[in-house]
């Protein structure tokens, strides 16, 4: 239910996750270690 919820979000999780002014740099990190850059599994 929760990652339904993430999907209506009009944002990318990495920026809801890191401070809403974090340059470009930080919010790639936070995809990263959050694995959200990794592809899904077949």
């Amino acid at each position: 239910m929760v990652f339904g919820f993430i999907k209506l979000l009009p944002s990318d999780p990495a920026c809801i996750y890191a401070v809403p002014d974090a340059p470009i740099e930080a919010v790639k990190a936070t995809l990263q270690h959050l694995g959200l850059n990794d592809p899904l599994p077949q």
